[in-house]
């Protein structure tokens, strides 16, 4: 199970399609660029797979793989989750997609809170519960604004327990 970087949330920014196109295609060519580049991005920061899963071996394989073609290059930059891309849009590993809620990107669309369940949510309706914050990038430390007039603060646990509190 994996959580695709796409959500209707996430239309207020632009994911990173460009960038992985670029990685891609560094990697492993243009022609493969090309060909996974139809597919949104999976992030590899909350997922679940058996420890029997072929998955293991596989990805383990593939990160081989890239860091062998990386060994003389300094150009060559890479996450774990480009390697697991590829198997999945190459179908050598199926997946069952998480929904955004259990992967929240904050990079691509900053969460509502709910002052009276004190809760995280999506900011559209039905403005489910978060299960999952992921703070990816520059939205580690990023400060955010909390509703009309509201303080600023971050999304990093402490930050939002702090404001919880209050």
């Amino acid at each position: 199970m994996h959580a695709p970087e796409l959500d209707p949330n996430y239309f207020v920014s632009t994911p990173p399609r460009d960038y992985f196109y670029g990685v891609y295609a560094s990697i492993y060519g243009n022609e493969e660029a090309q060909r996974s580049h139809g597919f949104s991005m999976l992030n590899s920061g909350v997922f679940a797979a058996r420890a029997s899963s072929p998955l293991w071996r596989l990805w383990r394989d593939a990160l081989a793989d890239v860091r062998e073609r990386a060994r003389d290059r300094n150009d060559l930059y890479f996450s774990d989750q480009v390697p697991l891309h590829r198997l999945i849009v190459s179908g050598q590993v199926s997946v069952c997609p998480l929904r955004s809620v259990n992967n929240w990107l904050v990079g691509f669309c900053p969460p509502a809170i709910d002052p009276q369940r004190k809760r995280l949510i999506a900011p559209s309706f039905p403005h489910e519960e978060l299960n999952i914050i992921h703070l990816i990038g520059p939205s580690k430390d990023a400060l955010y604004r909390m509703g009309e007039g509201g303080r600023q603060t971050t999304f990093r646990y402490r930050d939002i327990k702090a404001l919880f509190a209050g």
